[in-house]
């Protein structure tokens, strides 16, 4: 029916006339499910065979008297009185046949090349073929493989020609079959705008033409611009004759038929619009009186013709050329690509010009959403009226178009799109895609300048592919051979066969690819909803990369945070397998709501919602429809749109999942309501004392007990002097004194020396012999003390007895008092005092200065730490949080090396000459106050990470409990650090995380030392040929290395260890006997060290997603751990580096340290640093130290323990300064700052003030003398703040 629209019929026509031509045309069907199928036919005409029956005689009017010499030609008159039955008037009666193809993809256009070509060889005048028309179609139906975004175009060669299938990026629009290029053609701007008025208001349509093909076209054209709003009623592009009653349907609709239908059959009602697209005209009709092109907004509506005109007028230039070429029987690929590219732009700017019309007219719908925030009483809850305040969004429109909008809101399809919009359906990606149109529109008239919507060919980022050079050439299909093994020859004399030959389909071997298709099919659907959920659409794909790249040009920095988002989305996509393994699912649960309140107090920027979705998909899991209400409050605190896929998501939770009682609500009200009023008193009572410098009357004192540290503090995060014991994380934390932080201001009147503050603890415990201001203090710090003699305040930090006889405070305390019980202060004291137990017990623990402290070196010994919290480290620690109560002209001084040891440098050095890339001389430096930062320096929960995991491993999961009885620790060692193939020296992780790009998808990063001289290398050489560019120096592969051992204890370092339960431990085991079971079962494990490609977090999370892809919870079996170690171990490495709780760290063992470190002292034999001639560390031979100076070690210790940095820097440059006879050169070194940075930590482990040394390296490399320009590499110049951003974003790493 549909393929013969007109009707099967027999026709007759002199045998001198010509056959007439055979035709193509389209159509359209759709199930009861929605879904489209489409269809290419080619009618063509052929002999009747056969005699006619009376019946036909006598319908055709053929008179009795017939020539029968011609079985296949009735040669006979028609009653005719002009007729004299010359011969050459004998008739011919041919018969209208039909081949179709039908198919869910609109592959119109090689649908009919296909169809032309198996007609072609149907006729008499082709010969023989040695593949038959039934080989074709097989070849077609299951060879001829689909095209894909990896390989997004297939060629398929016949004998005679090849035809193309593109692949369709269905991401940003929904599939169809429009073709927009020939409907602007046909209709021209005026009427084509006319048209999508009446679809967008739901009126009667009905277009026609003598082209059939057009039909299809054109409706679909119509739907297509619709975009984001789907057409809800009858549907009919082309209606065959047997269905023309549709037109007088009383319904809206979508119709087109042949234009021979007005002279069948009467004119439709006067309601139905008539668009012929033969001559571009509109019937008149009772709907063009009401409604008229002026009711649409006027701006939107003059941009849009006038962006339709332009592009009109150029479709007029292009026209001529186009269809010369397509009247060609043969066209060649290359001018066959060069057209279609060439519709593909012209028919993107007539549709990016209506959607950007669309966003016009939905401005801002977003804010009329009303999310459902409390649990459904009826279902009428989820009507229209509900989820969306209409009468606002009504009132917020353009007056002038008030008309139609108050029509557009009252159709079936504005309604459809709310409610897909406000739930999950197959839409959602699309509407996520509509609104960020929206979005960008907005921006672009906020920059004045049209931002692009649509993104055409280019790189596709979920592939790294281009879409114009990858594509699949599928050759012909092979000759079927005889008996003999010779080609069998295929003759079709009878026109088309009528029936085809099932054996020459070869279905025995095509019906074995089927199956494998169907069960792959099979197992998409499987996971389609897991899909929409943890991954993200494309839109959100190009969407994050557009926003980080942005992100990137205005602040180089600003992609340290981009691999922190990233980092932090890889914990989120393997919660939900997690939730799969856990036996407590509760406390997986809640540290989720514990990441996201990190995410949101450290302000990381999602750059898209999966994290979110997530969480709110497993809240429904959990029947818990009142947390997923907390994630919405949530992003909306963060001012985060849900976008269309979170929205659905989210309402299908708040629908399904089961909400609290009545009496828990009420509950949780209450304790909301105490919540808010204690913060409330508690800022009051912050402001009342820092107004009158005392705390509000009736508040008493604060007396601060550290006994309790271990019960809310984290080992990683304690004194540098103290190892993990054996107890791991449960291992109680030695008594303290307790004290109290009083504030003595000056009298006025009182004249006191100089005071200060930058020298408040001294590094000696000899008493202070006063000197004259001048004998001591360099010009730049008696410049400050001059400036801020006014402002001088005097600190003191006075030890105070045991609790049971402390002393109450008086009520003039200072407002440090109120915080001296805060789990922060706690944190600060735990990790700036030293205690000489502590000490030894770390050495004895067996560190491998990974981050602890050691016994002091050479003579400098620090006994002003044991004393008390230095004020430096107290501020330096508070002030992320209370840095509104500190002076900023006290606290910018208060900057020093090492904690404890408080001397500064001036704000800049003596040098006039600035050590660093030109390029960088204006950037600004990174703001270390900002939040995202706060990880690098503090903890960021008062809970350890271990406690979110204890306890939610199944015991009998395991294979075996031998290692959780010996009460050994497995300890596992990551290490990225990587030697670059071109310049020989060794990439740490910041430099390696700040050489990837957003833009690269590779697995290679840049090395910051010769990357930057190679490229101006090649930039000034550059060859004037266009011949291949060389690779680029300085990109390599980084690595990352995995050593395992066992040790008897824990090692201190920034990780504590991981314990899965607290029983079965090994108490009282001797420290001896422990170490000799650690030995043994080193030996016996034999443990191998792994090397695995070390990944961006953003391809990371793009192969995770893949993974994904086929299950939600493929993390949860650990056979991931052979079957992709690569995807594993970086997991665990960015996990780590995020401090975050991971179910993938107990697959290793019950009781493991995982530590990463800066370095790995096996990588070093020719080129030694200098914190191998530390005397504790032992695992340096005589020959490497031998390389360098222990004298050197000496006096960089101690000017860095004294603040002296440039003192240390002359050391080192001595060291490696070479006299040649005509100038001085650097022998080939450890760079500067990496050895300066190595060495203090492995002296001074926690207590190097990291942040101040990289300034101040900065400040004493402008003073060295300009001579040394010229011989410095790149290796020693600062960091650059991209670099140092990298760095912060994470958590700190050990040295080794």
């Amino acid at each position: 029916m549909f393929c013969l629209p007109m009707g099967a019929a027999i026709e007759c026509w002199p045998a001198r006339c010509q056959q007439p031509d055979k035709i193509f045309s389209t159509f359209v069907l759709t199930d009861e499910a929605g879904t489209k199928y489409y269809g290419a036919s080619v009618t063509f005409y052929e002999l009747l065979k056969g005699e006619l029956s009376e019946e036909q005689k006598e319908i055709l009017e053929i008179s009795k008297d017939e020539d029968d010499d011609n079985a296949s030609t009735v040669a006979s008159t028609v009653e005719d009185n002009v007729s004299l039955n010359d011969p050459a008037d004998q008739l011919r009666f041919y018969v209208n046949c039909s081949i179709c193809i039908v198919s869910k993809y609109p592959f119109f256009t090689a649908f009919k090349r296909f169809l032309f070509h198996i007609h072609r060889m149907s006729l008499k005048s082709q010969g023989s073929f040695s593949v038959p028309i039934e080989r074709y179609i097989a070849h077609l139906m299951y060879e001829v493989t689909f095209p894909t975004p990896r390989r997004p175009r297939v060629l398929m060669h016949l004998p005679s020609e090849t035809i193309t299938f593109d692949c369709y990026d269905d991401s940003q629009l929904p599939l169809t079959g429009a073709a927009l290029f020939d409907t602007l053609k046909c209709l021209g701007p005026d009427t084509l705008m006319y048209l999508m008025m009446l679809a967008l208001l739901e009126q009667r349509i009905l277009i026609h033409s003598l082209r059939p093909h057009l039909l299809t076209a054109v409706a679909e054209s119509v739907l297509a611009l619709m975009f984001p709003f789907h057409w809800q009623c009858p549907y009919v592009p082309q209606c065959p004759l047997a269905l023309a009653g549709v037109v007088h349907a009383p319904v809206p609709f979508i119709a087109g038929v042949d234009s021979r239908y007005f002279e069948l059959f009467e004119e439709p009602p006067l309601e139905v619009t008539c668009f012929d697209l033969d001559t571009g005209t509109i019937s008149p009709s009772a709907v063009r009186k009401s409604m008229k092109l002026g009711m649409m907004p006027k701006a939107a509506t003059k941009q849009l013709k006038t962006t339709l005109e332009q592009i009109r007028s150029e479709l007029s230039q292009e026209d001529f050329r186009v269809s010369k070429q397509y009247n060609a029987d043969f066209v060649p690929v290359d001018m066959d690509l060069a057209i279609q590219k060439k519709r593909k732009a012209i028919e993107s700017r007539i549709q990016e010009a209506w959607i950007r019309f669309m966003a016009h007219v939905m401005r801002d719908y977003q804010r009329h959403l009303r999310p459902i925030t409390s649990a459904p009483i009826s279902a009428h809850d989820t009507d229209t009226a509900k989820l969306f305040d209409k009468e606002e969004f009504l009132r917020s429109r353009e007056k002038g178009a008030a008309e139609f909008y108050r029509r557009f809101a009252d159709t079936q399809l504005f309604d459809r799109f709310i409610q897909e919009r406000c739930f999950i359906s197959d839409k959602n990606a699309y509407d996520a895609f509509f609104d960020d149109c929206i979005s960008k529109v907005v921006m672009g008239e906020m920059a004045k300048h049209e931002i692009p919507l649509l993104e055409c060919g280019g790189v596709d980022p979920s592939t790294s592919t281009s879409s114009t050079d990858h594509g699949v050439f599928i050759a012909p299909p092979e000759p079927i051979l005889d008996e003999k093994g010779e080609d069998r020859q295929f003759v079709y004399e009878d026109g088309f066969p009528r029936r085809l030959d099932d054996s020459l389909f070869q279905l025995d071997k095509l019906n074995r690819t089927m199956e494998r298709a169907i069960e792959t099919a099979g197992e998409g659907a499987q996971h389609a909803e897991s899909r929409s959920v943890c991954l993200r659409t494309k839109p959100e794909v190009r969407s994050s990369l557009m926003a980080a790249r942005n992100g990137v040009r205005t602040n180089a920095s600003n992609w340290a945070k981009t691999v922190q988002f990233y980092a932090y989305s890889l914990w989120f996509l393997s919660l939900p397998s997690a939730m799969k393994t856990t036996t407590n699912r509760r406390k997986t649960m809640a540290s989720a709501f514990h990441v996201l309140q990190r995410m949101e107090t450290t302000e990381v920027f999602p750059l898209d919602q999966v994290c979110f979705r997530i969480v709110i998909s497993l809240c429904g899991e959990e029947q818990q429809a009142a947390q997923a209400v907390r994630v919405h409050q949530a992003m909306r605190r963060q001012a985060i749109e849900q976008n269309a896929v979170t929205y659905g998501v989210y309402h299908r939770v708040v629908m399904s999942a089961k909400w609290p009682s009545p009496a828990a609500q009420s509950a949780s009200s209450a304790w909301t309501r105490v919540r808010t009023v204690l913060a409330a008193i508690a800022r009051w009572r912050a402001v009342y004392t820092r107004r009158h410098g005392k705390p509000p009357s009736g508040s008493g004192q604060v007396v601060h007990n550290t006994a309790d540290i271990a019960s809310i503090s984290d080992n990683g995060y304690v004194s540098d002097m103290q190892a993990v014991g054996a107890g791991g994380e449960d291992s109680p934390v030695a008594e303290e004194p307790s004290f109290t932080i009083e504030y003595h201001p000056l009298p006025g009147d009182v004249d006191v020396e100089p005071f200060d503050p930058l020298s408040a603890a001294s590094v000696s415990a000899t008493p202070k012999t006063h000197l004259s201001p001048s004998s001591v203090l360099s010009p730049s710090r008696q410049r400050f003390l001059d400036e801020h003699k006014e402002e001088r305040q005097l600190f003191t930090e006075t030890p105070t007895p045991t609790p049971a006889k402390e002393k109450k405070s008086s009520s003039s305390s200072s407002w440090f008092k109120g915080l001296t019980n805060s789990p922060i202060v706690r944190m600060i004291k735990s990790s700036t005092f030293d205690h000489s137990a502590e000490r030894k017990k770390s050495s004895d623990a067996g560190s491998t200065g990974s981050g602890g402290d050691r016994a002091s070196i050479g003579g400098l010994a620090a006994p002003s730490m044991t004393m008390s919290p230095s004020l430096h480290s107290l501020v330096g620690n508070l002030k992320k949080g209370y840095d509104n109560v500190i002076k900023e002209s006290v606290r910018s001084g208060m900057s020093t090396l090492v904690s404890g040891l408080n001397r500064s440098y001036g704000v800049t050095g003596s040098g006039n000459i600035p050590y660093g890339d030109d390029d960088d001389a204006g950037l600004p430096d990174i703001d270390y106050s900002d939040p995202a930062y706060w990880i690098d320096s503090a903890s960021l929960s008062v809970l350890p990470e271990g406690w979110w995991t204890r306890g939610t491993v199944d015991p009998d999961a395991r294979a075996s409990n031998e290692e959780e009885e010996d009460g050994l620790v497995l300890e596992v060692t990551l290490s990225s650090c990587t030697k670059c193939p071109d310049c020989e020296l060794v990439v740490y992780d910041e430099d390696i995380i700040a050489g990837w790009k957003v833009d690269d998808q590779t697995l290679q990063s840049e090395c910051p030392y010769c990357s930057e001289e190679a490229t101006a290398a090649l930039v000034v050489a550059a060859p004037s040929t266009s011949a291949a560019a060389p690779p680029k120096p300085g990109l390599f592969v980084p690595e990352l290395r995995i050593r395992k051992r066992w040790l008897a204890r824990p090692v201190s370092s920034w990780y504590p260890p991981d314990r899965l339960h607290d029983t079965g431990r090994m108490e009282g085991v001797e420290k001896a006997e422990a170490q000799r079971r650690a030995s043994e079962k080193n030996a016996a494990a034999a443990f191998v060290e792994e090397t695995h490609k070390l990944i961006s977090p953003l391809v990371l999370r793009r192969e995770l997603e893949s993974l994904l892809a086929a299950d939600a919870t493929a993390l949860a079996d650990r056979s991931i751990m052979t079957s992709h170690p690569v995807l594993y171990w970086n997991l665990v490495y960015y996990l780590k580096r995020l401090s975050l709780p991971s179910h993938l760290y107990g697959w290793l063992g019950p009781f493991v340290q995982i530590r990463c470190v800066f370095d790995r002292p096996d990588m070093h034999d020719e080129i030694v640093p200098l914190y191998f001639l530390n005397p504790t560390n032992t695992f340096a031979n005589d020959d490497r130290k031998a390389k360098r100076s222990q004298t050197v070690w000496n006096e960089v210790t101690k000017a860095v323990s004294e603040n002296r940095l440039f003192t240390a820097l002359q050391s080192i440059i001595n060291e490696h300064r070479k006299k040649t006879e005509s100038t001085v050169v650097l022998a080939r070194h450890f760079p500067f700052f990496r050895d300066i940075l190595f060495t203090s930590l492995n002296q001074f482990g926690r207590s190097l003030v990291r942040d101040h040394l990289d300034m101040t390296y900065k400040e004493e490399m402008n003073r060295l003398p300009p001579r040394f320009a010229p011989i410095l590499p790149r290796q020693d110049l600062p960091q650059k703040p991209v670099q140092k951003a990298c760095r912060k974003v994470f958590f700190p790493l050990d040295l080794y």
